[in-house]
Formats: C-alpha cells, sequence, structure tokens
C-alpha cells in the first residue's frame, strides 16, 4: 500500500485531488512550491475505496504500511512529532468530517511533551486531543473543562485507559474514513449534488503549535474578500491558539491588520506568500496558517468558498488582470450565482439604528422570526433566522432552513460564515451578545452586507441592476463572439460551437439534435430564442441564467455530458401572447393565434394536452421562457412544460 509524501525533502509528484482529496493535493503543491509545510503525507481515496469494501483488511494493510512513513517524520525531526489526521475529499466540505489533532501523546511520552511545549501548552494540546478523539472516535461528549476530567469521562464511557499512540493514530484514521458517512457529510453531498464513490482522502501531518507562547498564532485568511470580491487579503487571526478556535468560531479572532503590531515581518511575509500563490493558482485562495515560535507555516489552500457577488466581480477581475481569459470567467460562474448576485438590498432611506451589530459575513437581507436551534429552523412554517452562540457541522440543516444566520461569538472565517456563504445564506457573526438577548424578539431583520441587525421588518429595494453584473455581461458577450455557430449536428467533433436552432426548437427531433451534438462538442452553446418580453434581462444574463432550468431534465438524461451545455438567448419574437392559468377557459386556448404562455397548468391533463397537440399541427404553437422566474415576467413555462412540448410528449 502506497501513500504520498509532502514536505522533509520529499518532492512527490503532484497528483489530482480526485485521488489525494483537495487538502492533500494542496499541500503536495505547496511544498513542491518550496512553501513552508509541516511535513506529512496523503492517505488517498483510492484506500477508502479499499476500506469502504473491506474495512477489516484495509486497516491492517494501513498498520502495515505506516511504519516506514513515520519513520520519514522521526528522521527529519529527530523525534517522533505530534500528528494531526484530518479528512480531505475533491471538493470542499468546511466542517462536515472530523478532524483529530495533537496525536500521539500517550502514558510513555507525556513528560518529555511537557518539556517540549511548556505546561501551559501541552495541557491544552492534551486535553484538546483527549476531547477530539474521545468524541469522534468513542462517542464521549466534548464538554470537559480540564485534562482530569477528559481523561475521567473517557474512561467512564469506554471502560479503558486513553490509547497508546499507535492506536491513536489507527483508530483517527478509520474514524475520518468513517465520518465520510456521518449524517451532515450525507446531507451536505446530498445538497450539493456531490457523489458518495468520490470517498475521502486522510491527511497525516506533523503538528505545528500556534499555542506554545506569546509568539504563535494561528489563522484563516482568503486572497481576496469572499463576501465583496475586492482585491484584499482578508482574514483572521489570534495569537496563542490553534486554529481549531478561528474555524470553529468558539472564541472570536482579530482582523489580519492587527498582526502588523504583533510582528510585522511575519505579516509582510503571509501576505507576500499569499499573494503570490493566488498568481501561481489564478484562483482566490482560502488558506489556514500557523506561526510557532515567529516561524510561519501553511497548513492548506484550496479554493476560497465566495458569495454570488464576490464570484462575479473575483471572475471580471481576473480577467482584466490578465490572470485568466474571458472564457475562463465565464465559466468559474454559475447560473445560480449570477442570480442571486442581484438579490434585493436594504433600501437607502433606512436609517433607524440597528439594534445590534455584529461582523458581516455573508451579503443578503433577510426577515424573519428568530429560532435558537436546528430543530426549529427545520420545523417552522414561516420565514426565521437562526440564532447561535456558535454553529457546528450539526446544524447545517438548520441553517439550510433558515432564511438567515446570527452567531454571538466567530468571526468571518468561522463555520458559520463559510457554510453560509456556500449556501449564500445572508449571515451575521460575532456579535457578541448572550442569547438571552434575542429570546423575546418576534422578528429579526438582518444585513449580511454590514453586520446589523433590527428587532423589526426593514424595507429593501431590488439588486438586479449593478456594475458587476453588467461588466460579467460583456465578458459573456465578449465570449460568445469568436465561438462558431452550427446550425445542425456536425459531421466533425468540435472543441466548442454554437447551436441556432431557429424553428427546429418546436420540432419533435429537437432534443435528439441536442444530444448528438453534445456528443461531438466539449462544449456546447444552446441558442432558445426567447420572447422579447424576456429579451431585456436575457441580454443581462445571456448564457448563465437558463442553465440550471434546463440542467434539471439534462441531468436525469445525460448524466455526465451536462455539464457540456450552456444554454443561451439570441433572437427575438413578438410581446404578444395569450396567458393560460389553472382553471382558465381552454377556449381560449383553442382559439389563441398567439404565442401561448402556460402558467402552473398541468400538461398531462388530457385536455390541455390535446389542445397543444392540435395547435402543434396548425403550426401556431411557440414555447416561450423556459423557466422565467423574474417577478415582473409574465412568462412562467415551467422547463418540464417546455421540454414535454419540446418533444411532443
Amino acid at each position: 500500500m502506497e501513500f504520498f509524501q509532502f514536505g522533509a525533502g520529499s518532492n512527490e509528484i503532484a497528483s489530482s485531488v480526485e485521488v489525494l482529496g483537495g487538502k492533500g493535493a494542496g499541500l503536495v503543491w505547496l511544498a513542491n512550491e518550496g512553501v513552508s509545510v509541516p511535513p506529512g503525507f496523503v492517505i488517498p481515496t483510492t484506500v477508502w475505496a479499499e476500506y469502504d469494501q473491506k474495512p477489516k483488511s484495509t486497516m491492517k494493510a494501513i498498520a502495515k504500511a505506516l511504519p516506514a512513513y513515520l519513520a520519514k517524520l522521526e528522521a527529519h525531526f529527530g523525534y517522533m512529532p505530534l500528528l494531526s489526521v484530518r479528512s480531505g475529499a475533491r471538493v470542499s466540505c468546511p466542517g462536515m468530517m472530523d478532524t483529530i489533532l495533537n496525536v500521539g501523546i500517550d502514558a510513555t511520552n507525556a513528560e518529555t511533551w511537557v518539556k517540549r511545549l511548556g505546561p501551559k501548552c501541552f495541557g491544552d494540546s492534551f486535553l484538546r486531543l483527549v476531547s477530539m478523539y474521545g468524541s469522534v472516535v468513542a462517542g464521549v461528549r466534548k464538554d470537559a473543562d480540564t485534562l482530569k476530567d477528559a481523561l475521567d469521562g473517557y474512561q467512564a464511557k469506554t471502560g479503558a485507559a486513553f490509547p497508546d499512540a499507535k492506536a491513536q493514530l489507527l483508530n483517527s484514521i478509520e474514524a475520518v474514513f468513517k465520518s465520510w458517512d456521518n449524517d451532515r457529510a450525507n446531507f451536505y453531498r446530498k445538497e450539493h449534488g456531490y457523489d458518495r464513490a468520490w470517498g475521502t482522502a486522510v491527511t497525516v501531518q506533523a503538528m505545528v503549535f500556534g499555542n506554545l507562547n506569546e509568539q504563535s498564532g494561528s489563522g484563516v485568511l482568503f486572497t481576496r474578500n469572499p463576501m465583496t470580491g475586492a482585491m484584499v487579503v482578508t482574514g483572521e487571526w489570534l495569537p496563542n491558539a490553534q486554529g481549531e478556535d478561528i474555524v470553529a468560531g468558539v472564541r472570536t479572532p482579530f482582523p489580519l491588520n492587527d498582526m502588523i503590531a504583533w510582528n510585522s515581518q511575519v505579516h509582510d511575509e503571509l501576505l507576500n506568500q499569499v499573494t503570490a500563490l493566488e498568481n501561481l493558482k489564478r484562483e482566490m485562495l482560502d488558506i489556514e496558517f500557523t506561526i510557532q515560535d515567529g516561524k510561519l507555516y501553511l497548513l492548506q489552500v484550496r479554493s476560497g468558498k465566495r458569495s454570488a457577488t464576490a464570484a462575479i466581480k473575483i471572475a471580471v477581475d481576473m480577467a482584466q488582470q490578465g490572470l485568466i481569459d474571458a472564457k475562463t470567467a465565464v465559466k468559474r460562474v454559475s447560473a445560480k450565482q449570477f442570480d442571486l448576485a442581484q438579490t434585493v438590498t436594504l433600501d437607502p432611506s433606512w436609517t433607524k439604528e440597528a439594534a445590534f451589530v455584529g461582523l458581516p459575513a455573508c451579503n443578503g437581507v433577510v426577515t424573519g422570526k428568530p429560532v435558537f436551534t436546528k430543530e426549529d429552523a427545520i420545523a417552522c412554517t414561516e420565514p426565521c433566522i437562526l440564532v447561535r452562540h456558535e454553529t457546528t457541522p450539526e446544524d447545517i440543516a438548520g441553517m439550510k432552513a433558515a432564511r438567515g444566520v446570527v452567531t454571538m461569538v466567530g468571526g468571518v472565517t468561522s463555520h458559520a460564515a463559510v457554510v453560509a456563504r456556500g449556501m449564500d445564506r445572508a449571515c451575521v457573526v460575532g456579535v457578541g451578545q448572550n442569547l438571552d438577548a434575542f429570546k423575546d424578539i418576534e422578528v429579526l431583520s438582518i444585513d449580511g452586507e454590514t453586520g446589523r441587525i433590527w428587532t423589526e421588518a426593514v424595507p429593501t429595494v431590488g439588486g438586479s441592476v449593478n456594475g458587476v453584473v453588467t461588466a460579467f455581461k460583456n465578458l459573456v458577450s465578449e465570449t460568445l463572439g469568436i465561438v462558431p455557430v452550427i446550425f445542425d449536428v456536425p459531421a466533425e467533433p468540435m472543441d466548442e460551437a454554437l447551436l441556432y436552432l431557429g424553428d427546429k426548437v418546436l420540432s419533435d427531433d429537437a432534443r435528439a439534435i441536442v444530444l448528438k451534438t453534445l456528443n461531438k462538442v466539449n462544449r456546447l452553446y444552446l441558442d432558445l430564442i426567447p420572447t422579447a418580453e424576456e429579451q431585456r434581462y436575457m441580454n443581462l444574463v445571456s448564457a448563465h441564467n437558463p442553465t440550471q432550468r434546463l440542467l434539471t431534465w439534462m441531468d436525469a438524461l445525460l448524466g455526465s455530458k451536462a455539464h457540456k451545455l450552456v444554454v443561451i438567448a439570441k433572437s427575438e419574437y413578438t410581446t404578444s401572447f395569450t396567458r393560460i392559468v389553472p382553471g382558465g377557459d381552454l377556449r381560449a386556448l383553442v382559439l389563441s393565434d398567439k404565442e401561448i404562455v402556460l402558467e402552473g397548468v398541468d400538461i398531462a391533463d388530457p385536455a390541455i394536452k390535446r389542445v397543444l397537440n392540435w395547435k402543434k399541427q396548425e403550426g401556431g404553437l411557440q414555447v416561450v421562457s423556459l423557466g422565467a422566474l423574474l417577478e415582473d415576467s409574465k412568462s412562467m413555462i415551467s422547463i418540464p412544460q417546455a421540454l414535454q412540448i419540446l418533444g411532443g410528449n
């Protein structure tokens, strides 16, 4: 069984995130770039796949392979370091799987580690190990305040003393493998459409200690502002702390700029390193770092989660900087992100002072009933806002159910902030109040852009027009201007093309043309021809707005080919139409010589189906608005309706 090493003089050939996971691939890349990272090794996802089928024999094989890799770490340091054991899927799943820190302290080496770390750091590190290991491996509650209480609680729960270093490591690795199937991870995968078969890698890495002394610390940063997309390194840090304190949100950290007064040399080194890394990756990065006794280490690099507005601005800015081309910029923004970037904002005329102010963590203005548990958020039948002291991965379903999230502690890199941005939930963190201050409030409004909170509903205005959207529209136009146009299935394979169906969009073989073309073209832009009523906003959204509407069908039909399709609109129709609603008079449908718009109508109804077939035979049937969602649009035909009509079903 083979693992992948990084650091300690190794020069591992970089492998893909599919094999090493995002965390492992990032560490191998950092080490190869000469960045100071604590050395370690990655147990790849291929081993998880073996474990998934034969757990006992796989763990025996891991136990047999480990000594050789641990010996290399021991040779590098002159002693066996303590280890972190972390999950690492190919995509970021923040907080969904398990991590165990400081693995390796046991009865045989405790005195040595007291001398090496000092009594305070040792006590803190051992308590974290017992609490994390006990919780993840043995199901012990993480509520002990002292090391003695934690050890006693472990023994009471398990009937055994805390295990030795070898057992700790093996059990931690297996626990990380198992965490790929915990409730949090399953929910997150389902929410984002991730495949369970991907599995997770396990990264085993030498510990560095941000809690060693006052010249130590830990932090998390983004190479650009993850909320606005501004070209400024944005992050947080805590002196004399381990990174888990920041990521978990258990303490409210300081802004990154405060590090200048603490150690300006380390601050400047950090900014220079991360800026250079962004230029190499050509992507906004999320980076975890630790300073141990004045020396800087990077512990993780990955593509940073960002709000919808930030996604568009970063894509536009990087294209303008020459870091990426226009085509790449367009592909980095999803249909959902483009829609969300046009969400409402606070009415500028609203000037009432906020009742509370926290740290802005994800844009959006929302109003709802405050609820205080994930269960209440899920059960709530009206718009609600989840209010917590801090969020944990256990709260993810509640965060999904709520319109917004508020936490009393934590910063803009805390669990609440990162997950809220991934879900595009308005979020305010680090309010600095006791939860009791919110208990008697009936209505709560939050502004995730400014961090302000009111105890009443607030007025909002639409956010559909802004400079970022306009700039992105221009990028889309620039991209489409160089795409070759085809009118039928191409005879030879092509890299990309714009398929103009014209009146073929109404024919029975429209789907077949699309499917056959997708087999020949790596990237297909499909022209669906909107109505003039929709042309105003279709010009804005261009390639992006209809994509997700159509992918519902495409995913089911095409599987792995669905990502190759981008839906666009190009031409104009007349603006006149006949609107049919549930319970409406079918005579209007029969007699109409205009475009027909079906709003919420069941086209499986035999009467509706028969009339539609008559209209199709007459040649007077036009399909309009594949899933338009703007409130002021009158064209409300759904994707299933349109595709059934197109296919004659």
